[in-house]
């Protein structure tokens, strides 16, 4: 299964269409003039500025730390990449990840799992594709379901 890499522009779009806020309100809460500007953002025909990452990951109610390394590895990969080596073990985890994380060790009981091991890790990344594709798929229906609504 090959799978398309989520551009900031994808993503925004899709968190846009998930959120029941208008463009105008969008905008506003970014400090934009226009509302056109979300659409250019989100159609990816501007970059996100990264002073907006923040308010717009508050008005989208979705995780500024994801949205920031987004951003950063889309439009300043050479940037980013100098960051992270930079911060080592202190790399900037966003709320999801430590979630899925304590997900995980809930589901585990905290036993170790070898991911070293090839047949473990091939495992762990089918059953956690399928999770994720599930989610994804659900995902969808709940926007397309919004948007004939809206309709």
């Amino acid at each position: 299964m090959v799978k398309s890499k989520l551009t900031v522009a994808k993503y925004l779009d899709q968190q846009i269409s998930l959120s029941e806020k208008s463009q105008k309100e969008i905008a506003e809460a970014c400090g934009w003039e226009r509302p056109n500007m979300v659409t250019m953002v989100k159609q990816g025909v501007s970059k996100l500025p990264i002073n907006k990452v923040g308010p717009l990951a508050k008005v989208l109610n979705v995780d500024p730390v994801y949205l920031f390394r987004l951003v950063m590895s889309e439009y300043m990969p050479e940037t980013w990449s100098a960051l992270e080596e930079i911060l080592g073990q202190q790399k900037l985890v966003s709320e999801q990840d430590l979630a899925l994380l304590k997900a995980i060790h809930k589901a585990t009981k905290n036993a170790p799992i070898d991911l070293d091991d090839p047949r473990v890790a091939k495992m762990f990344e089918e059953s956690f594709e399928k999770f994720v594709d599930r989610v994804l798929a659900d995902r969808e229906s709940a926007v397309k379901g919004a948007r004939a609504a809206a309709r």
